[in-house]
Protein backbone atom coordinates (compact mmCIF):
# COMPACT_ATOMS: atom_id res chain seq x y z
CA UNK A 1 0.00 0.00 0.00
CA UNK A 2 2.78 2.48 0.82
CA UNK A 3 4.41 1.70 -2.66
CA UNK A 4 1.21 2.34 -4.18
CA UNK A 5 0.64 5.67 -2.87
CA UNK A 6 3.96 6.90 -2.68
CA UNK A 7 5.13 9.46 -5.28
CA UNK A 8 5.89 8.94 -9.25
CA UNK A 9 9.94 9.33 -8.02
CA UNK A 10 9.65 5.66 -5.62
CA UNK A 11 8.25 3.81 -8.37
CA UNK A 12 10.37 5.18 -10.54
CA UNK A 13 13.29 4.47 -8.29
CA UNK A 14 12.19 0.80 -7.36
CA UNK A 15 11.76 -0.29 -10.77
CA UNK A 16 15.19 1.76 -11.79
CA UNK A 17 17.32 -0.57 -9.55
CA UNK A 18 15.38 -2.99 -7.00
CA UNK A 19 15.43 -6.60 -7.22
CA UNK A 20 12.52 -8.87 -6.82
CA UNK A 21 13.34 -9.45 -3.11
CA UNK A 22 14.44 -5.38 -2.84
CA UNK A 23 10.31 -4.63 -4.36
CA UNK A 24 8.74 -7.45 -1.98
CA UNK A 25 10.60 -5.57 0.92
CA UNK A 26 9.45 -2.23 -0.25
CA UNK A 27 5.87 -3.27 -0.90
CA UNK A 28 5.89 -5.23 2.72
CA UNK A 29 7.43 -2.40 4.89
CA UNK A 30 7.30 0.82 3.36
CA UNK A 31 9.71 3.43 3.31
CA UNK A 32 9.24 4.62 6.51
CA UNK A 33 7.38 8.17 7.73
CA UNK A 34 7.78 9.87 5.18
CA UNK A 35 6.13 7.63 2.27
CA UNK A 36 3.82 9.46 1.08
CA UNK A 37 4.37 12.54 -1.22
CA UNK A 38 1.85 12.94 -3.60
CA UNK A 39 3.16 14.86 -6.97
CA UNK A 40 1.18 17.09 -9.20
CA UNK A 41 0.98 16.75 -13.27
CA UNK A 42 2.04 19.43 -15.29
CA UNK A 43 1.22 19.32 -19.03
CA UNK A 44 4.01 20.60 -21.95
CA UNK A 45 4.47 23.96 -21.94
CA UNK A 46 5.75 25.51 -24.64
CA UNK A 47 8.74 27.94 -25.28
CA UNK A 48 8.29 31.59 -26.71
CA UNK A 49 11.46 32.67 -28.80
CA UNK A 50 11.59 35.70 -27.00
CA UNK A 51 15.33 36.68 -25.60
CA UNK A 52 16.54 35.02 -21.95
CA UNK A 53 16.17 38.11 -19.89
CA UNK A 54 17.90 38.30 -16.07
CA UNK A 55 14.88 38.74 -13.54
CA UNK A 56 15.77 42.09 -13.38
CA UNK A 57 15.25 43.28 -16.98
CA UNK A 58 12.26 40.80 -16.64
CA UNK A 59 10.63 42.82 -13.90
CA UNK A 60 11.46 46.20 -15.56
CA UNK A 61 10.38 45.36 -18.58
CA UNK A 62 6.92 43.91 -16.93
CA UNK A 63 6.70 46.86 -14.71
CA UNK A 64 7.45 49.87 -18.19
CA UNK A 65 4.67 47.63 -20.05
CA UNK A 66 1.99 47.47 -17.53
CA UNK A 67 1.03 44.10 -20.09
CA UNK A 68 2.31 40.70 -17.67
CA UNK A 69 1.13 37.86 -19.87
CA UNK A 70 -1.99 35.84 -19.43
CA UNK A 71 -0.43 32.93 -17.65
CA UNK A 72 1.51 35.11 -15.38
CA UNK A 73 4.76 33.01 -16.74
CA UNK A 74 8.36 34.26 -16.60
CA UNK A 75 11.42 33.41 -18.28
CA UNK A 76 14.74 33.49 -16.14
CA UNK A 77 18.56 33.01 -17.59
CA UNK A 78 20.29 30.13 -16.15
CA UNK A 79 22.30 32.19 -13.89
CA UNK A 80 19.29 33.66 -12.25
CA UNK A 81 17.50 30.32 -11.89
CA UNK A 82 20.83 28.21 -11.13
CA UNK A 83 22.82 30.09 -9.10
CA UNK A 84 23.69 29.17 -5.53
CA UNK A 85 21.95 32.34 -3.56
CA UNK A 86 18.41 33.63 -4.60
CA UNK A 87 18.37 36.67 -6.72
CA UNK A 88 16.14 38.50 -4.34
CA UNK A 89 16.37 41.15 -1.48
CA UNK A 90 14.54 38.49 0.73
CA UNK A 91 11.26 39.68 0.66
CA UNK A 92 8.38 38.51 -1.42
CA UNK A 93 6.83 40.52 -4.11
CA UNK A 94 3.27 40.16 -5.41
CA UNK A 95 4.11 41.35 -8.95
CA UNK A 96 3.01 39.01 -11.60
CA UNK A 97 5.99 37.50 -13.44
CA UNK A 98 8.53 37.26 -10.73
CA UNK A 99 10.40 34.27 -10.11
CA UNK A 100 8.24 32.85 -7.46
CA UNK A 101 5.92 32.31 -10.54
CA UNK A 102 7.03 29.86 -12.84
CA UNK A 103 8.87 30.10 -16.04
CA UNK A 104 7.53 28.27 -18.70
CA UNK A 105 5.88 25.60 -16.78
CA UNK A 106 1.84 25.61 -16.64
CA UNK A 107 0.32 26.23 -13.45
CA UNK A 108 -1.08 23.22 -10.90
CA UNK A 109 -3.35 25.52 -9.03
CA UNK A 110 -5.01 29.28 -9.79
CA UNK A 111 -2.60 32.35 -10.00
CA UNK A 112 -3.99 33.53 -6.70
CA UNK A 113 -3.72 30.50 -4.78
CA UNK A 114 -0.28 29.35 -5.80
CA UNK A 115 1.18 33.06 -5.25
CA UNK A 116 -0.21 33.46 -1.64
CA UNK A 117 0.60 30.06 -1.31
CA UNK A 118 4.73 30.27 -2.19
CA UNK A 119 4.85 33.36 -0.37
CA UNK A 120 3.44 32.00 2.77
CA UNK A 121 6.08 29.09 2.34
CA UNK A 122 8.73 31.98 1.88
CA UNK A 123 7.87 33.72 4.54
CA UNK A 124 7.76 31.06 7.28
CA UNK A 125 11.58 30.84 6.54
CA UNK A 126 14.49 32.33 8.36
CA UNK A 127 17.08 35.01 6.94
CA UNK A 128 19.76 32.08 7.04
CA UNK A 129 17.33 29.50 5.51
CA UNK A 130 16.42 32.11 2.58
CA UNK A 131 19.99 32.09 1.74
CA UNK A 132 20.03 28.70 0.99
CA UNK A 133 17.28 28.82 -1.63
CA UNK A 134 19.23 27.84 -4.59
CA UNK A 135 15.82 29.28 -7.00
CA UNK A 136 13.43 31.18 -6.52
CA UNK A 137 10.85 29.09 -7.61
CA UNK A 138 11.57 26.39 -4.50
CA UNK A 139 8.80 27.72 -2.15
CA UNK A 140 5.96 27.23 -5.02
CA UNK A 141 7.10 23.72 -5.89
CA UNK A 142 7.47 22.69 -2.68
CA UNK A 143 3.71 24.17 -2.32
CA UNK A 144 2.35 22.25 -5.66
CA UNK A 145 3.54 19.26 -4.62
CA UNK A 146 1.93 19.12 -1.02
CA UNK A 147 -1.26 19.21 -2.81
CA UNK A 148 -1.42 23.04 -1.29
CA UNK A 149 -0.87 22.17 2.17
CA UNK A 150 1.32 25.27 3.69
CA UNK A 151 2.24 23.68 6.61
CA UNK A 152 3.83 20.32 5.12
CA UNK A 153 5.09 22.66 2.26
CA UNK A 154 6.97 24.74 4.88
CA UNK A 155 8.27 21.75 7.19
CA UNK A 156 9.22 19.83 3.85
CA UNK A 157 10.80 23.12 2.42
CA UNK A 158 13.35 23.42 5.78
CA UNK A 159 14.13 20.00 5.78
CA UNK A 160 15.37 20.24 2.41
CA UNK A 161 17.71 23.54 2.68
CA UNK A 162 18.90 21.75 5.88
CA UNK A 163 20.00 18.23 3.72
CA UNK A 164 21.34 20.99 1.05
CA UNK A 165 23.87 22.48 3.49
CA UNK A 166 24.63 19.04 5.20
CA UNK A 167 24.98 17.10 2.00
CA UNK A 168 27.52 20.13 0.82
CA UNK A 169 25.62 20.22 -2.99
CA UNK A 170 26.95 23.28 -3.34
CA UNK A 171 30.27 21.32 -3.49
CA UNK A 172 29.45 18.69 -5.41
CA UNK A 173 27.85 20.70 -8.69
CA UNK A 174 30.65 23.26 -8.62
CA UNK A 175 32.97 20.51 -8.12
CA UNK A 176 34.66 21.19 -12.29
CA UNK A 177 34.89 24.63 -11.50
CA UNK A 178 38.48 25.59 -11.79
CA UNK A 179 37.88 26.55 -7.75
CA UNK A 180 36.28 23.09 -7.15
CA UNK A 181 37.01 20.83 -4.19
CA UNK A 182 39.70 18.22 -5.64
CA UNK A 183 38.53 15.51 -3.54
CA UNK A 184 34.93 15.56 -4.79
CA UNK A 185 36.22 15.87 -8.36
CA UNK A 186 37.83 12.50 -8.20
CA UNK A 187 34.78 10.97 -6.23
CA UNK A 188 32.75 12.45 -9.44
CA UNK A 189 35.00 11.13 -11.89
CA UNK A 190 34.98 7.59 -10.59
CA UNK A 191 31.33 7.43 -10.50
CA UNK A 192 30.78 8.47 -14.12
CA UNK A 193 33.31 5.93 -15.67
CA UNK A 194 30.87 3.99 -16.93
CA UNK A 195 28.54 6.61 -18.42
CA UNK A 196 25.61 5.28 -16.09
CA UNK A 197 24.09 8.42 -15.56
CA UNK A 198 24.33 11.25 -17.92
CA UNK A 199 22.49 14.52 -19.15
CA UNK A 200 22.45 14.72 -23.20
CA UNK A 201 19.85 16.30 -25.20
CA UNK A 202 16.57 17.70 -24.90
CA UNK A 203 13.01 16.74 -25.40
CA UNK A 204 11.37 19.50 -28.42
CA UNK A 205 10.03 22.16 -25.39
CA UNK A 206 13.46 22.41 -24.10
CA UNK A 207 14.04 19.82 -21.11
CA UNK A 208 16.74 18.79 -20.51
CA UNK A 209 16.74 14.44 -20.42
CA UNK A 210 18.80 12.40 -18.05
CA UNK A 211 19.97 8.66 -19.46
CA UNK A 212 19.99 6.07 -16.55
CA UNK A 213 21.66 3.24 -17.05
CA UNK A 214 21.06 0.55 -14.49
CA UNK A 215 23.38 -2.28 -16.53
CA UNK A 216 26.41 -0.06 -16.08
CA UNK A 217 26.13 0.44 -11.91
CA UNK A 218 30.19 -0.06 -10.92
CA UNK A 219 29.89 1.27 -7.29
CA UNK A 220 27.62 -1.24 -5.71
CA UNK A 221 28.88 -0.58 -1.87
CA UNK A 222 29.75 2.53 -1.95
CA UNK A 223 26.49 4.39 -1.33
CA UNK A 224 27.22 8.12 0.11
CA UNK A 225 29.50 9.29 -2.78
CA UNK A 226 26.82 6.66 -5.34
CA UNK A 227 24.25 9.67 -4.01
CA UNK A 228 26.58 12.46 -4.84
CA UNK A 229 26.66 11.60 -8.36
CA UNK A 230 22.95 11.44 -8.43
CA UNK A 231 23.06 14.71 -6.96
CA UNK A 232 25.41 15.90 -9.38
CA UNK A 233 23.42 14.67 -12.63
CA UNK A 234 20.46 16.10 -11.49
CA UNK A 235 21.75 19.77 -10.58
CA UNK A 236 23.18 19.43 -14.16
CA UNK A 237 19.86 18.54 -15.31
CA UNK A 238 18.11 21.29 -13.92
CA UNK A 239 20.70 23.84 -15.08
CA UNK A 240 20.45 23.02 -18.17
CA UNK A 241 16.70 23.13 -18.21
CA UNK A 242 16.99 26.30 -17.10
CA UNK A 243 17.88 27.92 -19.90
CA UNK A 244 15.34 27.58 -21.78
CA UNK A 245 12.96 28.70 -19.15
CA UNK A 246 11.28 25.66 -17.73
CA UNK A 247 11.96 23.82 -14.35
CA UNK A 248 11.49 20.01 -14.75
CA UNK A 249 13.75 17.37 -16.81
CA UNK A 250 12.78 13.92 -19.04
CA UNK A 251 14.37 10.30 -17.47
CA UNK A 252 15.33 8.07 -20.39
CA UNK A 253 15.90 4.37 -18.29
CA UNK A 254 17.73 2.32 -20.46
CA UNK A 255 17.55 -2.10 -19.01
CA UNK A 256 20.38 -3.28 -22.12
CA UNK A 257 22.71 -4.79 -20.30
CA UNK A 258 20.92 -4.89 -17.01
CA UNK A 259 20.92 -7.89 -14.94
CA UNK A 260 18.85 -8.42 -11.52
CA UNK A 261 21.83 -10.10 -9.84
CA UNK A 262 23.93 -7.09 -10.88
CA UNK A 263 20.26 -4.75 -8.86
CA UNK A 264 22.34 -2.71 -5.95
CA UNK A 265 21.66 -2.85 -2.67
CA UNK A 266 18.27 -2.05 -1.14
CA UNK A 267 20.06 0.78 0.50
CA UNK A 268 20.54 2.58 -1.96
CA UNK A 269 17.59 2.11 -3.44
CA UNK A 270 15.70 3.63 -0.45
CA UNK A 271 18.50 6.42 0.06
CA UNK A 272 17.44 7.21 -4.37
CA UNK A 273 13.96 7.36 -3.23
CA UNK A 274 14.55 9.79 -0.54
CA UNK A 275 16.69 12.09 -2.33
CA UNK A 276 14.28 12.26 -5.37
CA UNK A 277 10.77 12.18 -3.25
CA UNK A 278 12.15 14.66 -0.71
CA UNK A 279 14.55 17.36 -2.24
CA UNK A 280 13.69 17.39 -6.05
CA UNK A 281 9.87 17.43 -5.39
CA UNK A 282 8.36 18.57 -9.13
CA UNK A 283 11.61 18.40 -11.06
CA UNK A 284 10.57 15.54 -13.17
CA UNK A 285 8.65 15.80 -16.31
CA UNK A 286 8.60 12.34 -17.93
CA UNK A 287 9.95 8.92 -17.46
CA UNK A 288 10.63 6.51 -20.15
CA UNK A 289 11.50 3.11 -19.14
CA UNK A 290 12.77 1.33 -22.26
CA UNK A 291 13.77 -1.92 -22.67
CA UNK A 292 12.34 -3.35 -19.29
CA UNK A 293 12.73 -6.36 -18.05
CA UNK A 294 9.50 -8.69 -17.59
CA UNK A 295 9.61 -8.64 -14.35
CA UNK A 296 9.42 -5.14 -14.20
CA UNK A 297 6.84 -4.79 -16.72
CA UNK A 298 4.47 -7.29 -14.33
CA UNK A 299 5.10 -5.47 -11.59
CA UNK A 300 3.81 -2.14 -13.24
CA UNK A 301 1.26 -3.49 -14.57
CA UNK A 302 0.03 -4.86 -10.87
CA UNK A 303 -0.16 -1.58 -9.14
CA UNK A 304 -1.32 0.21 -11.95
CA UNK A 305 -5.17 0.30 -11.62
CA UNK A 306 -4.19 1.71 -8.56
CA UNK A 307 -2.20 4.69 -9.50
CA UNK A 308 -3.74 7.96 -9.66
CA UNK A 309 -4.23 9.63 -13.61
CA UNK A 310 -1.60 11.94 -13.10
CA UNK A 311 1.37 9.60 -11.94
CA UNK A 312 0.52 7.07 -14.96
CA UNK A 313 1.24 9.96 -17.56
CA UNK A 314 4.64 10.57 -16.22
CA UNK A 315 5.73 6.89 -16.47
CA UNK A 316 5.71 5.56 -19.93
CA UNK A 317 7.31 1.71 -20.82
CA UNK A 318 8.34 2.10 -24.05
CA UNK A 319 8.57 -1.39 -25.63
CA UNK A 320 8.32 -2.48 -30.01
CA UNK A 321 6.57 -0.04 -31.79
CA UNK A 322 4.04 1.46 -29.77
CA UNK A 323 6.94 2.23 -27.89
CA UNK A 324 8.39 3.96 -30.40
CA UNK A 325 5.28 6.02 -31.19
CA UNK A 326 4.85 7.24 -27.52
CA UNK A 327 8.53 8.62 -27.54
CA UNK A 328 8.16 10.41 -30.94
CA UNK A 329 5.64 12.76 -29.49
CA UNK A 330 7.80 14.52 -26.99
CA UNK A 331 11.73 13.80 -28.73
CA UNK A 332 13.04 14.19 -31.69
CA UNK A 333 14.01 10.59 -32.69
CA UNK A 334 17.38 12.31 -34.54
CA UNK A 335 18.38 12.87 -31.35
CA UNK A 336 18.31 10.99 -28.78
CA UNK A 337 20.20 7.89 -27.87
CA UNK A 338 19.03 4.30 -29.84
CA UNK A 339 18.15 2.84 -27.11
CA UNK A 340 15.13 4.85 -26.66
CA UNK A 341 14.16 4.50 -30.75
CA UNK A 342 16.88 7.25 -32.06
CA UNK A 343 17.44 7.03 -35.53
CA UNK A 344 20.90 8.91 -35.78
CA UNK A 345 24.36 7.42 -35.07
CA UNK A 346 25.40 9.52 -32.13
CA UNK A 347 29.03 9.54 -30.63
CA UNK A 348 29.65 7.23 -27.39
CA UNK A 349 29.68 9.26 -24.38
CA UNK A 350 32.68 10.53 -23.34
CA UNK A 351 32.92 10.81 -19.01
CA UNK A 352 35.74 13.04 -19.21
CA UNK A 353 34.71 15.87 -21.57
CA UNK A 354 31.12 16.00 -20.76
CA UNK A 355 32.42 16.20 -16.95
CA UNK A 356 34.47 19.06 -17.70
CA UNK A 357 31.78 21.25 -19.65
CA UNK A 358 29.92 23.68 -17.86
CA UNK A 359 27.44 22.49 -15.63
CA UNK A 360 24.99 24.30 -17.51
CA UNK A 361 25.30 22.08 -20.74
CA UNK A 362 24.16 18.71 -21.87
CA UNK A 363 26.46 16.06 -23.21
CA UNK A 364 27.21 16.68 -27.19
CA UNK A 365 25.15 19.94 -26.93
CA UNK A 366 25.64 21.95 -29.60
CA UNK A 367 25.15 18.58 -31.50
CA UNK A 368 22.06 17.58 -30.28
CA UNK A 369 20.16 21.13 -29.56
CA UNK A 370 16.72 21.15 -31.45
CA UNK A 371 17.37 24.69 -33.85
CA UNK A 372 13.99 25.89 -32.53
CA UNK A 373 11.67 24.22 -29.47
CA UNK A 374 8.32 23.65 -30.26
Amino acid sequence: INLINSSMTIKISSIYSASLDDIQSIASTGNGANDSYPSSELSPSSVGEKDLLSVKEEVSRLKDSNSPNEDNQCTLTDKDVYSSNPKTTKEYSSSPGLPFLPGGEKRTFDAKVEEEGSKKVFDALSEDEKELIPDDNMPLRYFRAEKGNVKSAIKKIKYTLKWRRDFEVDKIKNAFEPDGDLEMKKILEKQNETGKIYVRGYDKNGRAIIYLRPGMENTFNDEINNMKHLVYQLERAVACTAKNGLEKYVVIIDYIGFKIRNSPPLSITKHTVHILENHYPERMYKAYVCNPPRVFTFFYNMIKPFIDESTKQKIVFCVGKKGEKIVQKDLDMTKIEKCAFGTSELRDFDSKEYLYQPISTTFDEHALIPTKFE
